[in-house]
């Protein structure tokens, strides 16, 4: 049984707007004192049981068959509101269970975060450690190798020095070898000459030896 659309319907019979000759409208709130062309005697007849309803103060009478059918209607939309809320609860469901492992995942992620940050913390009061105990005795062993490194340069520039001084004593030697192989080549041709000299005298001239 198809119920009447809210279009064809009159406001206080219910008729349809159509054969109804007061054509107000859709049915809606029941306006104060109004009736249609159908007597108020013939509606209490034709449902018998009006039902009292306050509306702004004043009581009106709705016919029976006006007041099931807002009920109807009522009860339509409640059970379309109920499905689709039902229809619509499923996916809400299911993006639940998805979102759970999203959120445990971001729950281990945090976890394991927290656990990194703890580490690192205590890392950095160990180096703290580390340096206020290793730091002071390294630093004496650097100043005392630097010194052990200046004394060895100390050494290495007297060395050069040294080394420096007995190059320009050897260059000397090493000039007065050359001038003393020269001299010696020297004699050596004159002392030639005089043996040459001694022997054509010896030759030509024994009576003087």
């Amino acid at each position: 049984m198809r119920l009447p659309s809210l279009e064809e319907a009159c406001h206080c019979c219910l008729s349809p707007a159509r054969s109804c000759s007061s054509r107000v409208g859709p049915v809606s709130l029941i306006p104060a004192g109004f009736e249609c062309t159908t007597s108020r005697e013939e509606k209490r007849i034709q449902d018998k049981q009006p039902y009292k309803i306050k509306a702004r103060g004043s009581f009106q009478l709705i016919p029976f068959s006006a007041f099931w059918l807002r009920s109807s209607v009522v009860s339509v939309l409640i059970s379309l509101i109920s499905d689709t809320a039902g229809l619509a609860h499923p996916p809400f469901q299911e993006s639940s269970l998805e979102n759970k492992p999203l959120r445990l995942d971001g729950g281990e992620l945090e976890t394991e975060n927290s656990i990194i940050e703890q580490e690192f913390k205590i890392m950095i009061e160990q180096h703290a450690m580390l340096e206020k105990r290793f730091i002071p005795a390294i630093e004496r062993k650097n100043l005392k190798v630097l010194g052990e490194n200046r004394s060895l340069l100390k050494k290495v520039l007297d060395l050069k020095e040294e080394m420096h001084v007995l190059e320009e004593e050897n260059g000397s030697i090493l000039q007065e070898a050359v001038t003393v192989s020269k001299l010696s080549s020297v004699f050596e041709s004159f002392a030639a000459e005089k043996v040459e000299e001694l022997e054509y005298v010896s030759l030509h001239f024994p009576e003087v030896l």
